[in-house]
């Protein structure tokens, strides 16, 4: 399983996107526990965070929201370790793009 997971807690918010080895989709969890799988979503990595864009249809089965973009504090995260979760959660599929 590969996994990346976001929460900020002055928010209390939390954004996650996960893949088993044997699944086609992509699991997208957002606030506590509201979940739904994708087949697809575009992810923007760039030098200090994401931005996850969701189709209109996946948005309305979750917070309604399509676009999140998730800034990482500076020292509390590894581009390496992002981007190995990322390859890993999109083998196989379109949808990511690296930046800076």
């Amino acid at each position: 399983m590969a996994y990346i997971y976001c929460h900020d807690p002055k928010q209390d918010y939390c954004f996650s996107l996960t893949r088993r080895v044997d699944s086609g989709d992509i699991e997208v969890m957002v606030v506590d526990q509201v979940v739904h799988r994708v087949d697809r979503l575009e992810v923007a990595l760039h030098a200090s965070g994401l931005i996850a864009t969701l189709s209109t249809q996946a948005a309305s089965l979750l917070d309604g929201h399509s676009k999140y973009e998730i800034e990482f504090l500076p020292g509390n995260w590894s581009r390496q370790n992002v981007e190995e979760a990322l390859a890993a959660i999109f083998r196989g599929k379109d949808g990511l793009t690296a930046n800076g």
